[in-house]
């Protein structure tokens, strides 16, 4: 990586699009029982919840939670780091359960939400649900590595983002859906919803 790489040229100003990791101490980056125990301690402690769910998370600076600058916190003593590092392209991991279409896209216990009439009229029905996991993670590991994503909301769970999804049916060409996606530590995202509101 050659040292002007990150630099882009936006609303006619040369800016640092690079990545960061998110830091606060004590949180491994590993998830499971024990980085979710060592939350909760420091919560007891008094830091936030939603620092500590970022831990080991990664951003391009251009798009970081709650719209902050690199050099800013959360929130007043905010005890978080930020760590310049490489693209991460290569450790990036998109998971989109196949139960998001199979159990809840065309499944008959939430037709009411109107997201199955959708999916079917522009050609879709639960035997593309493989299709469509796919094409979900691909376009969203994709779009995220390049930093195409739009930052949401933030909680004590962690980073919501949206990407859009584009795909064709065999009856429509240049569908494009909103899908909501959650941000995990070290370049993992999984899809929360393949069709969010915006």
């Amino acid at each position: 990586m050659k040292i002007f790489d990150n630099f882009v040229l936006k609303d006619g100003e040369i800016v640092d699009n690079g990545w960061i990791k998110w830091f606060h101490w004590g949180v491994p980056d590993k998830e499971g029982p024990e980085r979710e125990a060592i939350r909760k301690t420091l919560a007891a402690l008094g830091h936030c919840m939603k620092c500590t769910s970022l831990s080991g998370c990664y951003f391009v600076k251009l798009k970081l939670p709650e719209n902050i600058s690199v050099y800013d916190g959360l929130h007043l003593y905010c005890d978080c780091l930020k760590f310049n590092i490489q693209n991460p392209t290569k450790e990036i991991v998109a998971d989109c359960s196949i139960d998001k279409f199979v159990k809840y896209i065309f499944a008959e216990k939430y037709k009411d939400n109107g997201k199955k009439q959708l999916f079917e009229q522009l050609g879709f029905s639960v035997d593309d649900s493989l299709f469509l996991k796919y094409t979900y993670e691909q376009q969203a590991k994709e779009k995220y590595a390049n930093g195409d994503y739009v930052i949401k909301k933030l909680d004590e769970y962690g980073q919501n983002i949206d990407i859009i999804i584009n795909v064709d049916s065999s009856i429509k060409q240049g569908i494009s859906f909103v899908s909501g996606w959650k941000i995990h530590p070290l370049g993992k995202i999984t899809c929360n919803t393949p069709l969010g509101d915006r």
